[in-house]
């Protein structure tokens, strides 16, 4: 029994030997890795710049430059706070104000950027009217007044007189089914192949082929017309300094969400509307133009420009998107 207690008090005094050293071991090492402001000052400048340089070989780097902005501020907010404690335990209290400058200068530049940021954001959020007088950040744009006028569709006046206008179905009745054109052949007396041209014959000889087309043009161009309107918008850009305007991209976005600017396909090759009497037709229908602004626009200068598209009745707001160096106004035209 005395045995085992002595055995278990010099295992107790083992123990605390140990932990003796531990601590000492640990206390030494504290200080040999002891962290100094300077160093949090070095972590966090080394995570800006590595968090500025490394996303910009990625496609979207903003979340992670965000990230390593916000990771590397509070590291060197820690770093001054460091600091600051340590002024002033040396120098006193006196020394608080001079320390809470710099916060309250860097609080006052950030809340302005961020002020700023917000500010344009609600410029690129906002909806102007076509009233209003829309500000960028190097130009002025305003609208005129928005017109919506029947879309004219028109027939080449030669087939007008022949067959007439879209508002009359022919009687193709009247036509035979063939155009009996004679076939080409070679005469022996002059030596030459005679050739009778397609174009000319169903010119003079019409048929009932081509008229039903033209009947079945008349139709689908009737309901174009009716269930369409041609918008015109004009505006005016004014620079308040040198302005690329290849920078500069406008475009209508009716409420329907379908895209303008594809041309309509309903009427390319139409029997009808092509100066062509038989294939290939060609005539091409473009419910979208719009005017270039050119190039470089000096301070000072006023340029004009139009817009036309055929917009359905349907579609009740259409919003013309002006973007420009990362701004964006958006200009909401009603019927």
């Amino acid at each position: 029994m005395k045995d085992s207690g002595a055995q278990l008090f010099v295992f107790g005094l083992d123990n605390l030997a140990s932990c003796r050293f531990l601590f000492k071991e640990s206390k030494q090492m504290s200080k040999k890795l002891s962290i100094k402001p300077v160093h949090l000052v070095v972590i966090g400048l080394t995570i800006l710049v590595l968090g500025i340089l490394i996303p910009s070989f990625f496609i979207d780097p903003s979340s992670t430059i965000g990230l390593s902005l916000i990771m590397g501020s509070i590291i060197l907010l820690s770093a001054y706070t460091f600091f600051a404690v340590n002024v002033v335990r040396s120098k006193g209290k006196k020394s608080i104000k001079w320390l809470v400058l710099p916060v309250l200068l860097l609080l006052l530049v950030s809340g302005g950027f961020f002020t700023y940021n917000k500010y344009q954001q609600h410029l690129n959020d906002k909806i102007y009217s076509t009233s209003d007088v829309i500000n960028f950040s190097d130009f002025t744009l305003s609208i005129k007044e928005p017109s919506f006028k029947t879309v004219e569709i028109n027939v080449p006046q030669d087939k007008v007189s022949r067959y007439g206008d879209l508002g009359v179905s022919e009687d193709c009745s009247k036509y035979p089914e063939d155009n009996n054109q004679p076939e080409d052949y070679f005469n022996e007396a002059t030596g030459k192949w005679v050739f009778h041209d397609e174009e000319k014959w169903e010119k003079d000889h019409p048929t009932r082929r081509y008229c039903e087309w033209r009947n079945d043009s008349r139709t689908s161009i009737n309901k174009y017309i009716a269930n369409n309107q041609r918008l015109t918008l004009n505006y005016e850009l004014t620079a308040n300094s040198n302005v690329d305007s290849s920078k500069i991209s406008i475009s209508l976005l009716p409420d329907s969400g379908r895209e303008l600017k594809t041309d309509e396909t309903h009427f390319d090759y139409d029997s009808l509307l092509s100066d062509r009497y038989v294939p290939p037709f060609n005539y091409a229908y473009k419910p979208y133009s719009q005017s270039d602004l050119g190039g470089d626009i000096n301070k000072g200068i006023t340029r004009q420009g139009e817009i036309k598209a055929d917009v359905r009745n349907d579609e009740k707001n259409i919003d013309l998107k002006v973007t420009y160096n990362g701004e964006t106004r958006l200009v909401r035209v009603s019927r």
